[in-house]
């Protein structure tokens, strides 16, 4: 069975926030960071 994710606005909001402090120093760490949050919740599509 296949799960969707549905990120709340909020949590998208907060991502972004993440993204542009880090970016302020290094905009390849904050890409890599960014990448790395998303890809922690793939494992919740499998959850059962």
């Amino acid at each position: 069975m296949r799960i969707i994710i549905k990120w709340l606005p909020q949590a998208i909001a907060l991502l972004d926030n993440i993204y542009r402090f880090y970016s302020e120093k290094s905009q390849t760490a904050a890409i890599r960071l960014y990448n790395r949050l998303l890809d922690s919740a793939e494992p919740l599509r499998v959850f059962k």
